[in-house]
């Protein structure tokens, strides 16, 4: 799903689109060195090549990247991770739009996943002790952030590991 999410941002980036990818789940340290992959259609062993060397042909790559931002919130050795809510990638996308994309306006946000999105404090007792309710209750706050910011969002979901192969799953029930 990363991977899947990484293209889509990448074709968009290349099309203009300005994009924010809220990376909750893996590093999104070595996404430059990807998108150069893709974009220059060459092995990654080459792609670092470049980078180290700063060749020229990264250019095109570097024009790209500038319609993207990149929120990086996974937990690493030195740094716990952002309690994530609907109201906190809100105020983020209104930062990015006024930073790094310069007044202009965020055209798509995609979050990789939203089994790690929380449940904000303001949400009624019984939908943040449940893990079934709560995925249906952060859609409808995402909703609200897209009606409120005036983007497009796609929001990443895996299902549970624990489903047994061959088993029906609502969809409706998984959290992560």
């Amino acid at each position: 799903k990363t991977m899947l999410a990484s293209q889509m941002l990448a074709h968009m980036a290349d099309a203009g689109i300005r994009s924010v990818f809220f990376s909750l789940e893996q590093r999104a340290g070595s996404f430059y060195s990807r998108l150069a992959c893709q974009v220059l259609d060459m092995p990654s062993v080459e792609v670092d090549d470049m980078i180290r060397a700063g060749d020229p042909m990264l250019a095109k790559v570097d024009e790209i990247y500038k319609n993207m931002y990149l929120v990086d919130n996974v937990p690493t050795s030195t740094s716990d991770a952002v309690e994530m809510t609907a109201p906190r990638i809100q105020s983020i996308i209104q930062e990015i739009n006024m930073t790094h994309f310069e007044e202009d306006s965020t055209d798509v946000v995609i979050i990789d996943h939203l089994g790690i999105l929380e449940v904000g404090q303001d949400a009624p007792r019984d939908i943040r002790g449940s893990d079934v309710l709560a995925p249906g209750f952060i859609m409808q706050e995402l909703f609200k952030v897209c009606k409120a910011v005036d983007v497009f969002m796609i929001v990443l979901q895996q299902l549970p590991k624990e489903v047994p192969p061959g088993m029906p799953y609502s969809y409706d029930a998984g959290r992560g």
